[in-house]
């Protein structure tokens, strides 16, 4: 009866770890077998158009490689035929020029094989020592848009219960988002920039992701009194920085770092 409990609970643990292996696979498979197979390819968008070839490069390397083998099989073939008159062989046998060039084909392979064992262990150093993580939630435009549209409601409604005071309204602000720390999109993705002007009081708020990537997908957001909101592209965050810097006024970061 005991050896019929283990067995089951030994089968049950197996059934439970392959199900967790085929929920991980099929969630991460979609993902991975896709940059498995054409993943090279924007790695040779990126690389191809920066090479130049260096024919000179290129016929020293020809140019060498035809002496180490005429070299290697020279002295295959002195050796070859030292060997068979030791061992009193056929003297009639030869070394062959195919096997020259596969033995020197296979010195590259061990090459190779070396220089891709050391790089191995060199990545798998690198993941071990980054900090890293290995997947990056990649969130959809909407929901990245979602994120910026809500900070914008939120800086909005803090500007309008503060009178647009500056530090009063950037006091209600992080009240208002400090209960979602440690959340996709809390404040800390954020670059909140509030511009002072006369008397405290806040002139303009800019909003945008962090991320730069983020950033010029979705673009900013200002907002002025007295409640109004303008969504715009990321190409234009320098000329509205310049034009309320031009006021004389300094910017100051809601979330201090």
């Amino acid at each position: 009866m005991k050896n019929i409990v283990v067995r089951i609970a030994v089968w049950l643990l197996i059934l439970f770890l392959a199900w967790m292996a085929l929920v991980s696979w099929s969630y991460t498979a979609p993902r991975i077998v896709p940059s498995l197979v054409i993943g090279w390819w924007g790695f040779l968008e990126r690389v191809l158009p920066a090479m130049a070839v260096s024919w000179s490069g290129i016929g020293m390397a020809v140019g060498c490689s035809l002496l180490i083998i005429v070299g290697m099989h020279s002295l295959s073939g002195w050796l070859f035929a030292h060997a068979s008159r030791i061992l009193k062989e056929d003297s009639q046998r030869t070394w062959r020029w195919t096997w020259t060039i596969a033995l020197y084909l296979g010195v590259w392979l061990v090459f190779f094989a070396i220089m891709g064992a050391v790089g191995v262990i060199h990545q798998v150093g690198w993941l071990v020592r980054s900090k890293e993580p290995l997947m990056v939630r990649q969130e959809f435009r909407g929901s990245l848009f979602g994120q910026l549209k809500r900070h914008e409601n939120e800086l909005l409604v803090a500007a309008d219960e503060s009178n647009w005071n500056l530090e009063e309204s950037r006091r209600a602000f992080l009240q208002m988002t400090e209960w979602r720390a440690g959340r996709p999109g809390t404040v800390e993705d954020f670059h909140i920039v509030l511009f002072p002007g006369t008397n405290a009081q806040m002139v303009a708020g800019i909003i945008f992701h962090r991320d730069s990537g983020t950033r010029n997908r979705v673009g900013f957001v200002l907002v002025t009194p007295p409640a109004e909101s303008e969504f715009l592209a990321i190409a234009k965050l320098p000329a509205v920085l310049a034009r309320y810097q031009s006021q004389g006024v300094a910017n100051t970061n809601v979330v201090r770092k």
